[in-house]
């Protein structure tokens, strides 16, 4: 292959070296990076190594027709190939695409913080908006709903300068504390050659172990209900069997989770990857689109003085919580 063609998509190169095709992400002539073209690729789950098929499909062989098939009946086959792209970075793109980012006209790239501000009151976003005055512009958040419709909601407000400064603070504290939990655990770990994740399935097994001697301790009160002449002889029968059976499958899950602790151990696979990327934001300075998509899920104005900020990982930040909380005297002798 000549230099010239590694540079050809791949359609162009089938077809300059006579393999005549057609196909529909091609428009022009000329190929291009469109809008929809980009917007295909970032929607497309084959970047992440899953293979989906079944999309469409004929009302029978006589008729030719395609019919596209509800997302729900795809049929999705992950971890087919390498992914290029995480799944993580995959779903916080498809929900970046579902919010309102559009770009203002004298500027290239959106704002920091557009399609993450909401009204704390009636959950409309908070759109952008200039205020002329004495020659100079000031910039506010105001409610969508009360702009479209003054009856639907109050009138709050809040300056950009005011939004960007806050939320730049509590980022700054809750890099803090989650720096703080990883080191809190990081020293758990060392003390007890655990990770959060091993603690994890240390709890899923002792909640197995708890129902399996609660099925079996049930199992055992049986016979005295069968002497006592609660329970026939057929209704012992079954209901022993009955247990028996869910004291199998709890020890089998039981037995399924220590393999996959234990394997867990053995390969140190317990680095989290997010806390991590949470680190490189250590003694951040201001915002950018980048830090705030990575880190927020949504900012809800309560007023012009009041924020709240709901991040992501809260299901992780949560699991490190209560390592630190499980080992909290050994951390206390540690410091």
């Amino acid at each position: 292959m000549s230099h010239h063609q590694i540079y050809l998509i791949k359609i162009q190169y089938k077809k300059s070296i006579g393999i005549e095709l057609e196909s529909s992400f091609q428009k022009s002539i000329k190929p291009k990076w469109s809008y929809n073209a980009v917007l295909r690729i970032l929607k497309n789950e084959v970047y992440t190594g899953t293979v989906v098929q079944g999309k469409c499909t004929t009302p029978n062989y006589k008729i030719k027709k395609r019919i596209h098939k509800d997302e729900t009946e795809w049929i999705r086959v992950e971890n087919m190939h390498e992914a290029i792209v995480s799944r993580s970075e995959f779903d916080l793109v498809q929900a970046l695409l579902l919010r309102d980012t559009r770009v203002s006209p004298d500027r290239s790239e959106v704002f920091p913080l557009a399609g993450m501000v909401y009204c704390a009151d009636c959950g409309e976003p908070m759109v952008r908006k200039t205020i002329p005055s004495n020659g100079k512009k000031y910039i506010y958040y105001v409610c969508a709903g009360n702009k479209r419709d003054k009856t639907s909601c109050s009138s709050h407000s809040i300056s950009e300068r005011r939004l960007t400064g806050s939320v730049l603070e509590l980022v700054k504290t809750f890099v803090g504390k989650v720096m703080a939990l990883s080191e809190a655990v990081e020293v758990v770990s060392q003390a007890h050659n655990m990770k959060p994740e091993i603690v994890k399935y240390e709890n899923r097994i002792l909640k197995l172990r708890e129902e399996a001697e609660s099925c079996n301790l049930r199992r055992k009160n049986l016979y005295e209900d069968f002497k006592d002449g609660i329970l026939t002889k057929d209704e012992y029968s079954m209901l022993r069997d009955q247990y028996q059976s869910q004291i199998a499958e709890i020890e089998s899950s039981i037995a399924t989770l220590e393999s996959e602790r234990d394997g867990l151990l053995a390969n140190g696979s317990g680095k989290q990857e997010w806390i991590e990327n949470i680190k490189k934001y250590k003694g951040i300075v201001s915002l950018d689109r980048s830090l705030i998509t990575f880190l927020i899920e949504r900012i809800d104005v309560i007023d012009g003085n009041t924020l709240q900020v709901t991040y992501r990982f809260q299901k992780e930040i949560a699991e490190l919580e209560h390592v630190v909380e499980l080992y909290a005297t050994e951390l206390k002798e540690a410091i």
